[in-house]
């Protein structure tokens, strides 16, 4: 699971426009949870990152946004999505979150993550 915030990601371009159905998911690049690489979410989706995925070319990704890091309802959505990580990567589906925190608070609350979801 990647974990991005949108400091950098340049999400005032696509607040201007409701996504509607069918619309295209604007891609959105910044830096994740290690401050050292890059972060691009089509590139994520197709495979094309640096997570050593094995969903190479991947159709369908979750994408989950939340306010902040720590948010209690947003804890338990993750941990419930990091429980199932291994049906999801059985069916080469991605998951995504986003959220307005730095990266270090990303990787404390990844450490939370992981010890709600065992």
């Amino acid at each position: 699971m990647a974990i991005a915030h949108p400091e950098l990601l340049n999400m005032h371009r696509w607040k201007r426009t409701m996504l509607q159905i069918g619309s295209k998911f604007p891609n959105l690049r910044g830096f994740a949870q290690d401050p050292r690489k890059r972060f691009d979410l089509y590139k994520y989706i197709d495979g094309d990152d640096t997570d050593n995925s094995s969903n190479k070319n991947t159709s369908w990704s979750i994408i989950f946004v939340h306010p902040g890091d720590f948010t209690p309802v947003c804890l338990t959505e993750l941990g419930a999505a990091a429980e199932m990580r291994i049906e999801f990567r059985n069916r080469a589906i991605k998951l995504i979150g986003f959220s307005c925190n730095d990266s270090a608070s990303h990787r404390r609350w990844i450490r939370d993550i992981e010890y709600i979801s065992g």
